[in-house]
């Protein structure tokens, strides 16, 4: 029997946030509702927590990590909702405005659009969640830290005040009709990052739209998951924008990009190793950007476009 909404959240060590994220949904979510959780291997009381607290959910868990847009698409291949929203655990229903965000969605958005609401920091504070289609010199103005005061790619916040259509949103919270996820086959599995600028894109490339819905409230605590490993956080989100470009046949972001990233790599690891000392999170970093930069090279010379 289809159901209204289908849920898909991806889990790895962070069941606190996760049980926290699924009993917002039962306070406040009044649609008839699935929720399917995949599991990448979890070390932590993931499972167990899960089957305590929930034995109605679904659930499917991976022996080993298979990322996030792998686990994505296995949610997707065994949801049954008219709708699916794709959601990181490290997310809240703050209040009952979804519900109206979500009947709008279920009875009015057109099965070629994608939709987004409005994320929102621990603190309340408005959460930059939507963007422009990324190329090579937001990547430029990044390396010297000036796309904190130039960022060309990100929406004024008086912009999003109302309803409107926007490049793309962040893949904490993606909505769209079933069947639209199904025939863009999902997430991209060779994209570890910009998952969601790709799937706005091809979206977009087939006629549809994506649109933010301010109303809708959800908070966003983020990042979780990827603080407990920065090797493959870092490393994926540089990689994963040459894999975009190159699969885009976008050659100029993508040539621009090779020596912007590599001298954002190598400013960071002189950064990170002459403020090591001063803090053990600044060390990792600059472990990190060690194995990104063979990374890097690694995905230069060989071609090759799995996830790292």
């Amino acid at each position: 029997m289809e159901k209204s909404l289908s849920i898909i959240i991806v889990s790895y060590n962070v069941s606190n946030l996760l049980n926290a994220c699924i009993a917002s949904f039962y306070r406040h979510l009044n649609s008839e509702f699935e929720i399917i959780v995949v599991d990448n291997a979890s070390s932590d009381n993931t499972i167990s927590l899960l089957r305590n607290n929930y034995p109605e959910l679904i659930i499917v868990t991976n022996e080993r990590n298979l990322g996030f847009t792998t686990a994505n698409n296995q949610g997707l291949s065994i949801a049954k909702g008219k709708m699916v929203l794709f959601l990181n655990p490290d997310t809240e229903l703050r209040n009952g405005s979804i519900n109206k965000f979500l009947e709008n969605c279920i009875n009015e958005l057109p099965t070629t659009a994608i939709a987004g609401p409005k994320l929102l920091n621990a603190d309340g504070s408005f959460q930059v969640s939507t963007w422009k289609f990324p190329n090579a010199f937001n990547h430029f103005l990044e390396l010297f830290f000036l796309h904190r005061l130039l960022n060309p790619s990100v929406y004024p916040e008086a912009f999003l005040t109302k309803k409107c259509n926007v490049d793309f949103i962040s893949g904490a919270a993606i909505l769209l009709h079933r069947e639209t996820a199904v025939k863009l086959n999902g997430f991209d599995e060779n994209l570890f990052w910009m998952e969601d600028v790709d799937l706005c894109i091809r979206n977009k490339d087939s006629g549809g739209i994506t649109q933010f819905f301010p109303d809708a409230e959800i908070i966003h605590y983020g990042g979780q998951s990827s603080k407990k490993n920065f090797n493959i956080s870092i490393a994926n989100q540089i990689i994963s924008k040459l894999k975009f470009y190159r699969k885009r046949k976008d050659l100029l972001n993508f040539l621009f990009s090779i020596p912007v990233f590599f001298l954002h790599i190598i400013s960071r690891i002189l950064l990170f190793m002459l403020i090591s000392p001063f803090n053990k999170v600044f060390f990792k970093k600059f472990l990190a950007y060690l194995f990104t930069i063979k990374k890097f090279f690694q995905f230069l010379f060989s071609g090759n476009i799995n996830p790292t």
